[in-house]
C-alpha cells in the first residue's frame, strides 16, 4: 500500500514517510513539513564513521567484503553495511548501555530485520588493537557459513572447554519437546472424550 502526505493527499516515498513520522508524527511531503529548508533530511550531512568502525570495517574491506559506512536504510544509518550478505554492524560505545538507547537500538534492529537483515551488534571493546583481528575473523566466519556450520563449532568450542551451556540447551529442549508431547496427548484425549460425549446424545 502507498503512502500519502495527510495535507495534499501526494504520494511519498518511504523514505520521505520514515523522516516525516519520526520527526512530525504525520505523514506530510517535503513541500508540508515545517521549515523543510532547515529540517529536511536533504540538508542533513552524512555522519562520519566512527574510528571504531572505521577500523574494523577496513578489516573487513581487506577480507575481500564490499563495506558500506554510514548507509542510510531509510530509518537509521548503518556503521558498516555489507549489502550483498544482507548483513548490519553497528559498533556500539558505552551511550548504548542505557534503557532509553537499548530500546532505540532494539526497534533499529527490529526494523532491520523486516528487511531481511541481520544485525551485529560489537562493542567498542571488541575493536581495540588486542582483540579487533579475532572480531573481525569471527564475523568473516560468519558472513560465509550457514547457521547450522555456525552453530557446530560454537557448541564444539564450548564442549572442549568443559562448558555445560550446551548440555543446558539440549536439556532445555528436550524439556520444552516432553511439555508440547504431553499438551499434544491431553488435547487427543479430551477430543476423544468430547466426541465420545456428542455420540450420546445423538
Amino acid at each position: 500500500m502507498g503512502k500519502f502526505c495527510n495535507e495534499c493527499n501526494k504520494p511519498i516515498t518511504d523514505e520521505v514517510y520514515n523522516y516525516s513520522m519520526k520527526y512530525y508524527s504525520r505523514a506530510l511531503c517535503r513541500e508540508h513539513q515545517p521549515n523543510p529548508t532547515k529540517s529536511s533530511y536533504t540538508t542533513k550531512k552524512k555522519p562520519e564513521p566512527t574510528p571504531e568502525a572505521l577500523r574494523l570495517g577496513n578489516l573487513l574491506k581487506n577480507m575481500g567484503y564490499k563495506v558500506e559506512f554510514e548507509k542510510y536504510d531509510g530509518f537509521k544509518h548503518i556503521d558498516i553495511a555489507i549489502v550483498d550478505k544482507k548483513v548490519n554492524i553497528e559498533v556500539d560505545g558505552s551511550q548504548h548501555h542505557g534503557t532509553k538507547q537499548a530500546l532505540r537500538d532494539l526497534k533499529r534492529t527490529y526494523y532491520s530485520w523486516n528487511k531481511n537483515f541481520v544485525t551485529l551488534r560489537i562493542p567498542n571493546s571488541l575493536t581495540k588493537p588486542d582483540t579487533i583481528e579475532e572480531t573481525a575473523k569471527y564475523i568473516d566466519k560468519f558472513l560465509k557459513k550457514d547457521r547450522g556450520q555456525l552453530e557446530k563449532e560454537i557448541k564444539e568450542e564450548y564442549v572442549e572447554e568443559g562448558n555445560p551451556f550446551w548440555e543446558d540447551v539440549d536439556n532445555f529442549v528436550n524439556g520444552v519437546n516432553n511439555i508440547i508431547n504431553n499438551v499434544s496427548d491431553a488435547v487427543s484425549s479430551v477430543s476423544k472424550t468430547f466426541n465420545s460425549a456428542l455420540k450420546k446424545f445423538k
